[in-house]
C-alpha cells in the first residue's frame, strides 16, 4: 500500500504534471515542433556520425599497425652488416645475456630480378632465419615455412607470397615448382597467406620471396635497396619500450663500429591517437555549433509560443499558479523538444552507421556507435534545452496576470 501511495504521489507531482503538459503542447502542433527540433536532430547526427566515423577509421588503422608487429623491437642496420649477425649461436648468446629478449629473428632484403618459365619481373628477395616467421606473425597458406635445418644448411628452398603464387605461378598449390633468382634456382616449399589490410603489403613493391639468410648474405652487391633488420620480441613482464632501451645499449656495445637504428612502431599508434583526439575535438566542435544553432531555433519558437499563450498564462496565474510553476512548464517544454530531437538524431545516426558499415565492410572498416558520444549528445541537448529555454520560460513566469489577461494578440 505504501508503494502504491509513493508512485501515486510521483505521478501527481508538479514535475510529472509539467512534463505531461509539455508533451501535450508539443503534440498539439506536430509540424512546428518537428521543424523546431530539426536543428537538434541534424546537430546530433553530425556529432555522433562524424565522431563514430573517426573512431571507426582509427580502429581500422590501429589494427593494421598492430598487424605489422607493434609487439616487437626493430634493429635496422644501414650499411656494414656484421658477418655473425645471423649466427644461431650468437642469437642464443644474446638471449642468455638479456632476460628481456624473448626471441630474435632477422631478415636481409634486396630487390632482384626473377625468372619463372617465360616470365621475368622484380622480386623482393628476403633472407631470413627460421624464427622470422613466428616473430613476424606470418601465416602459411600452402606448404610450410623455412625450418631451422634449411637455414643451417643453406638449402635452396623458398617461400613465396600469395600474390606471387596467384599472378606468376598461376595457382596457390605450387609446392615443388622451381624459381630462378639471380642465377640461383630455388624450390618453392610454401606460400604465405597475405594480409591485404597490412601496411607492409599495401606499400610493397613487386613480389616477395623468402630464402635462408646464408644464401644471400654474401651476395648483397647483386641487389639494390638492401636492408638488414633484427626483430626482437619482449619477454613476459617487459614492455616494448624496455626492450627498445636495452637493445640500443646492448648493440652499441656489441657492434660499436656499425651504424644501426633501434625503434618500435608504437609511436605510430601514439601519433594516430593524438591525431584522432584532435580530429574528434574539431569535428565535435563543428557538430556542437550545429546544436547551438538548433538551440537558437528552439528559443525563437519558445518565445513565439509564450506570446501565443499569453492569455493562458494570465488565467493560470489568476487562479493561483506560482511563478515557479509557469517557469517549470515552459522550461520542461524546451527540454523535452531537445531530448525528443536528440532521440530521433541518435536513431538516425545508428541507421546511417549501419548502412555505412555495410558499404565499408569489405575494406575491414566497421562503424560502431560509441556510448560515450551518445551520453555526451544527450547531456549537451539537455543543457541546450535549459539554456535556450530559460529566457522564454522566465519571460512567461514574470508576466503580470492583469497584463496577460488584457493581451489582445
Amino acid at each position: 500500500m505504501a508503494i502504491v501511495k509513493f508512485f501515486d504521489a510521483i505521478l501527481n507531482s508538479g514535475v510529472v504534471q509539467s512534463f505531461r503538459m509539455a508533451v501535450k503542447s508539443i503534440l498539439s502542433n506536430k509540424m512546428r515542433s518537428f521543424l523546431t527540433m530539426l536543428g537538434i536532430i541534424i546537430g546530433v547526427i553530425a556529432l555522433v556520425v562524424l565522431v563514430s566515423i573517426v573512431n571507426g577509421g582509427t580502429s581500422s588503422i590501429t589494427n593494421t599497425i598492430q598487424s605489422m608487429g607493434n609487439n616487437m623491437v626493430y634493429v635496422q642496420f644501414s650499411d656494414d652488416v656484421p658477418a655473425d649477425i645471423a649466427d644461431d649461436e650468437k642469437h642464443e648468446e644474446w638471449l642468455a645475456a638479456k632476460d628481456s629478449f624473448a626471441s630474435i629473428g632477422m631478415e636481409y632484403s634486396m630487390y632482384q630480378d626473377f625468372t619463372y618459365e617465360d616470365k621475368t619481373d622484380l622480386v623482393m628477395l628476403t633472407g631470413v632465419t627460421s624464427e622470422y616467421f613466428d616473430i613476424r606473425g606470418k601465416s602459411i597458406l600452402m606448404g610450410r615455412i623455412l625450418r631451422a635445418v634449411d637455414c643451417e644448411n643453406n638449402t635452396k628452398v623458398c617461400v613465396i607470397d600469395e600474390k606471387m603464387a596467384k599472378n606468376v605461378i598461376g595457382y596457390y598449390d605450387c609446392i615443388g615448382e622451381k624459381l630462378t633468382i639471380s642465377e640461383t634456382e630455388y624450390t618453392i616449399v610454401g606460400v604465405l597467406d597475405d594480409n591485404e589490410n597490412s601496411l607492409e603489403n599495401m606499400f610493397s613493391f613487386g613480389y616477395g620471396v623468402y630464402v635462408p639468410y646464408g644464401l644471400i648474405a654474401q651476395d648483397s652487391a647483386s641487389g639494390w635497396m638492401n636492408s638488414c633488420t633484427l626483430y626482437i620480441s619482449p619477454s613476459e613482464g617487459y614492455s616494448v619500450k624496455d626492450v627498445t632501451t636495452e637493445a640500443e645499449e646492448f648493440f652499441k656495445q656489441e657492434y660499436p663500429d656499425c651504424e644501426f637504428e633501434v625503434y618500435d612502431i608504437s609511436y605510430i599508434e601514439d601519433a594516430m591517437g593524438d591525431i584522432t583526439s584532435v580530429l574528434s575535438i574539431v569535428l565535435g566542435a563543428i557538430a556542437g555549433i550545429s546544436l547551438l544553432v538548433g538551440g537558437i531555433g528552439i528559443m525563437n519558437i519558445m518565445l513565439v509560443t509564450v506570446t501565443e499563450r499569453t492569455r493562458e498564462i494570465g488565467i493560470r496565474k489568476a487562479i493561483g499558479a506560482s511563478r515557479g510553476v509557469i517557469l517549470r512548464q515552459f522550461l520542461f517544454e524546451s527540454v523535452v523538444i531537445c531530448l525528443i530531437g536528440c532521440g530521433i538524431g541518435i536513431f538516425m545516426s545508428w541507421l546511417l552507421l549501419k548502412v555505412g558499415s555495410l558499404i565499408t565492410a569489405s575494406l575491414g572498416v566497421v562503424f560502431g556507435m560509441d556510448p560515450t558520444i551518445v551520453i555526451l549528445a544527450v547531456s549537451f541537448c539537455f543543457i541546450i534545452g535549459i539554456l535556450f529555454g530559460l529566457y522564454p520560460a522566465n519571460k512567461a513566469a514574470k508576466m503580470k496576470p492583469i497584463d496577460a489577461l488584457h493581451y489582445g494578440g
